[in-house]
C-alpha cells in the first residue's frame, strides 16, 4: 500500500482571479475627448405601409443585390424607386396617367380600414 494523498481536482490549489475587474469609478467615469461622440439616430418607421414580400428568381435578386452595391444604396427598395422615376421619364403623357391612375387604384385597395 502506498501512503499517496488524494487529490481532490474539485478544489483547486489556487482561486481563479479575473483578467480584469471593475469598480464604480471604472464604471461611472467620464472621459473627456476632443471628438464629440456620433449620435446615432434610430431608424425612422416608413409611413409609406407595412412592408412586403415579393418572390423573384435567385438570378433576379442576384441582379438586385448587384444594383445595391453598384448604386451604393442601402436596399433594394431604393434600387427599384430609381428604376421606376427612370422609367417613369420614358413614358409619354398617356402612359404616365394610366400609371397614376392604376397606382391610385392599388393604393386605395391597399389601405387598411
Amino acid at each position: 500500500m502506498t501512503n499517496k494523498k488524494k487529490s481532490n481536482l474539485l478544489k483547486p490549489s489556487t482561486p481563479a482571479q479575473p483578467a480584469q475587474t471593475y469598480t464604480r469609478q471604472n464604471i461611472y467615469s467620464v472621459t473627456n475627448s476632443d471628438a464629440l461622440p456620433t449620435k446615432v439616430l434610430p431608424e425612422a418607421k416608413s409611413v409609406r405601409g407595412k412592408r412586403t414580400s415579393i418572390s423573384c428568381f435567385q438570378d433576379t435578386k442576384n441582379s438586385l443585390q448587384a444594383l445595391i452595391t453598384i448604386m451604393d444604396k442601402k436596399n433594394v427598395d431604393e434600387v427599384v424607386e430609381s428604376l421606376v422615376d427612370a422609367y417613369k421619364d420614358l413614358m409619354s403623357d398617356e402612359e404616365l396617367n394610366e400609371f397614376r391612375l392604376i397606382r391610385k387604384s392599388l393604393d386605395k385597395r391597399t389601405i387598411k380600414r
